[in-house]
């Protein structure tokens, strides 16, 4: 298994491009921060010119629930949970 993890890990390294696809990450992760959302018109058309398209989806949704760690908590905090509530029973 580790043998496996060191040759996949070895193949991510040798990807012609990896450090446009991580400027990018960086840079869609500014847009949003600032704006909330569209991050994905940043991050999709870069990276899908130098991975394929399903691996740069799975990329985009990994970075996107990593987003939620520092969005979620003081979200939670600030909502209004019995609004939210009844907006989805209605």
């Amino acid at each position: 298994m580790p043998e496996t993890l060191i040759a996949a890990f070895s193949a991510t390294l040798a990807l012609p491009g990896l450090g446009w696809v991580l400027i990018v990450t960086v840079l869609a992760g500014v847009v949003y921060g600032f704006a909330g959302f569209g991050a994905a018109l940043v991050f999709m058309p870069v990276a899908t010119a130098f991975i394929p398209v399903e691996t740069a989806i799975a990329a985009f949704a990994v970075s996107a629930i990593a987003s939620l760690v520092t969005v979620v908590p003081r979200a939670w905090a600030a909502a209004d949970k019995r609004a939210v509530v009844w907006m989805i029973a209605v």
